[in-house]
């Protein structure tokens, strides 16, 4: 069954519109509304139509260009979209929708180029947030997460109601390993969107990285209440129970995470990963006790040597977390009566 069987809602609230559109045909927003529910299943005259009508009665909103390049990368190819929207910002000189509909066009493959437009767009126009927005969401993804936080917080200066700028700066800080400061403004877009489970679920996560375990669970059940099959908080409550060393609610949550949709590569390798790791601990404990009891290390280390080759592997980020401590503590004289470093 396809995804949008499964939401006999899209069809209502199409025709809730519709309806709506009838009476009031001059509401741009609401011929927005239905051109992003018709891209979904009834791509058409009616989403032409409707897309055109947003444009015309909104025409520096950004999305509205957005869904109509979409079109015609779906009519033309996507190198004819460039072209068009190049040609759409000739004949719209005062308006800057078409130009940031450009720079999210450019983005995927060309973001040195859309990064360049940005700015130019904030020369020309310092005061318009959306120019900002969408920078700092191209700087996240290329992974310039510092970069990215300062022209989110360049936005939010300007607009402090900005969601969008909040969210995008509380991945970079997160990205950053900035925990604290990322739960400020995770907590601030959840006051705004209450009840949305990834929300809840990297609340949850930033609290497990500032060692607030109770809070933390709090979140991942709320996010489960929300959205049972909820892959990464289920997944993330696993992993909570193992820190925590309740090993028999670990593995049977992460167990169920891995049966769930959702979870990407990294997730699954590190669900796989921590089951490797319990199956280990259970292979292993007898040749450790023996070690305990003998004095002798060469059957433990017969039997760590027939380890899975994922956990014999050297883990390259766990390493360069360590030379980094390494580095820190250089600097550190630790007194404790005799003992100094």
């Amino acid at each position: 069954m396809n995804r949008t069987a499964l939401n006999p809602s899209t069809d209502l609230q199409i025709q809730t519109l519709r309806s709506f559109l009838s009476r009031e045909p001059n509401d741009g927003k609401a011929w927005l509304m239905l051109a992003k529910l018709l891209a979904r299943k009834h791509p058409g005259e009616e989403l032409r139509h409707a897309i055109q009508q947003a444009i015309s009665l909104q025409p520096d909103n950004e999305q509205a260009w957005l869904l109509a390049a979409r079109m015609q990368q779906q009519e033309h190819g996507k190198a004819a979209v460039a072209g068009w929207l190049e040609q759409a910002s000739r004949d719209n000189p005062g308006v800057l929708a078409p130009q940031l509909a450009l720079a999210s066009f450019q983005a995927p493959d060309h973001p040195d180029a859309a990064l360049a437009r940005l700015e130019a767009i904030i020369t020309a126009s310092s005061r318009d947030t959306r120019a900002y927005v969408v920078m700092a969401d191209i700087l996240f993804r290329q992974g310039k997460y510092q970069a990215s936080a300062a022209v989110a917080t360049d936005a939010l200066a300007l607009d402090g109601t900005l969601l969008a700028a909040r969210a995008i700066r509380a991945e970079a800080l997160k990205s950053l390993l900035l925990f604290r400061e990322a739960l400020e403004d995770y907590r601030l877009v959840l006051e705004q969107q209450p009840g949305n489970a990834p929300l809840l679920n990297k609340i949850g996560v930033c609290q497990v990285r500032l060692e607030d375990y109770p809070s933390a669970r709090d979140q991942f059940v709320s996010a489960l209440r929300i959205n049972p099959d909820f892959a990464n908080a289920k997944l993330n409550l696993g992993l909570l129970d193992a820190v925590q060393l309740k090993r028999a609610d670990a593995i049977t949550a992460i167990r169920e995470a891995v049966l769930l949709a959702g979870l990407d590569e990294p997730s699954k390798h590190i669900a796989d990963t921590a089951l490797l790791i319990f199956d280990e601990h259970d292979r292993l404990g007898p040749a450790l006790d023996a070690a305990h009891e003998s004095g002798d290390m060469k059957g433990l280390q017969e039997a760590l040597d027939q380890a899975p080759s994922v956990l014999r592997a050297r883990n390259k980020q766990s390493e360069d977390g360590l030379w980094k401590l390494a580095g820190l503590c250089q600097d550190i004289a630790i007194e404790n009566h005799d003992l100094t470093y």
